[in-house]
């Protein structure tokens, strides 16, 4: 798993934790900017994205006492929650979906949080097919410019 740092005059440092794979794009994930998270983290917001059931005990273990857990992943069936664990170390855990655009476009808007290492390639809408087909093969985020 990887954690994309953001910028410190945003007050706080945000975990996103996606699923390491064996896509191309992570072997390449350093020069980007994204960086392994070492085995143990203490993180005051971590953001689970992984899409996998598994990745929220990984997030939750890499959350410190008093931290907060955002949970981003949707997936089929259900999780193993230890409840006591997050009830005794304070986790405060929030679901988030699409939405809150506002605090996101100024965040982004001001260059505080870093999406470039995410980008993977932008392409021109007349070129749509060969954008389809850069995503189809394992690239993180693919982009379409009118």
């Amino acid at each position: 798993m990887f954690s994309l740092p953001t910028r410190e005059d945003t007050g706080y440092w945000p975990w996103g934790v996606i699923r390491a794979s064996w896509r191309p794009w992570r072997r390449e994930a350093s020069r980007r900017g994204l960086h392994p998270i070492p085995w143990r983290a203490d993180a005051d917001v971590l953001i689970e994205a992984t899409g996998s059931p598994t990745g929220f005990a990984t997030a939750r273990s890499w959350v410190r006492p008093g931290g907060i857990l955002v949970l981003k992943s949707t997936f089929h069936g259900g999780i193993s929650l230890d409840a006591s664990g997050i009830v005794v170390d304070e986790i405060p855990l929030v679901g988030s979906r699409s939405g809150a655009f506002p605090p996101a476009l100024d965040l982004l808007s001001r260059g505080l949080i870093e999406v470039e290492p995410l980008i993977h390639g932008v392409f021109p809408l007349d070129h749509g097919l060969a954008a389809f087909e850069e995503a189809a093969s394992g690239a993180l985020k693919v982009l379409l410019s009118m």
